[in-house]
């Protein structure tokens, strides 16, 4: 990718809907290197409190698709969903592990993602 490119953002909400065919299709064929590397890249953007990170980036084309680093707690949940619903358990620990180690009670979770949020994970201690 040419750093002076101009690049197409989409929504990366829809490729975590368990109803995703597409999806689901893709999953098929590739396993679990979709849903591992969007957990190893979430945790990284985490460790270096970058301000995005680029989940998805469609081959052979300038469509990328993006995340806020306000949106790394709705991105984890979600992430989290898909994996019970696929039943990857390993998966949801690590997923567990992540919002544990990042997201304690002084968290705080912007307005506009609480209704999407369930759940928040606080440390133990």
């Amino acid at each position: 990718m040419n750093n002076s490119q101009i690049l197409l953002n989409v929504n990366w909400e829809k490729y975590f809907d368990p109803n995703n065919t597409v999806l689901n299709q893709y999953l098929q064929y590739y396993g679990d290197a979709f849903l591992i590397g969007v957990l190893s890249d979430i945790e990284e953007a985490l460790k270096n409190n970058s301000p995005f990170v680029i989940l998805i980036s469609f081959t052979g084309s300038d469509i990328i698709s993006m995340v806020k680093k306000s949106e790394y707690p709705l991105v984890l949940h979600k992430l989290l969903r898909l994996c019970e619903h696929l039943e990857k358990y390993e998966l949801c620990n690590e997923i567990v592990r992540v919002q544990k180690k990042f997201y304690t009670e002084k968290c705080v979770i912007p307005k506009n993602l609480k209704e999407h949020v369930s759940t928040i994970i606080v440390k133990q201690t």
